[in-house]
């Protein structure tokens, strides 16, 4: 569909002989937001997992799917969000309400596989969430 949304400039689409599909305002839209997500493949268009975890969380109409490897990823992150992640006894710190969400986050990604880079001002706790996550990590 996206492929066929971008060589079509009418709000109209050809999906095969006299069939065609209207592209409404709202789909037009979610088309162009998948789009910018989407890279170009040999196959059509590809998401890279996280870019298609974002899509999926955004709560849009607009559904995907993937090879085995991306839905048990998926599976994988979805289990995470449930979980609730509190820091190991070991780490002797205090984390203030924003280093606690950013250490679960980091768990969480940890827990489905994903990677991350924690970036923010300096001074504002990357190390200290990043020693939580370590030790957990080694505990578990």
């Amino acid at each position: 569909l996206l492929d066929l949304m971008q060589t079509s400039r009418s709000r109209y689409v050809a999906l095969g002989e006299g069939e065609f599909l209207a592209l409404g305002d709202a789909l037009r839209q979610q088309l162009s937001d998948l789009a910018a997500l989407a890279q170009p493949h040999r196959q059509g268009q590809r998401l890279s997992s996280v870019a298609a975890l974002a899509w999926e969380a955004s709560g849009t109409s607009l559904t995907l799917s993937g090879d085995a490897a991306w839905r048990k990823r998926a599976a994988a992150w979805a289990r995470a969000q449930e979980q609730v992640f509190e820091p190991p006894a070991g780490l002797a710190a205090e984390l203030r309400d924003y280093q606690l969400e950013g250490y679960r986050w980091l768990m969480r990604l940890s827990e489905s596989g994903f990677g991350a880079v924690l970036a923010d001002d300096m001074g504002l706790g990357k190390t200290v969430q990043t020693l939580g996550v370590l030790l957990q990590r080694a505990a578990g």
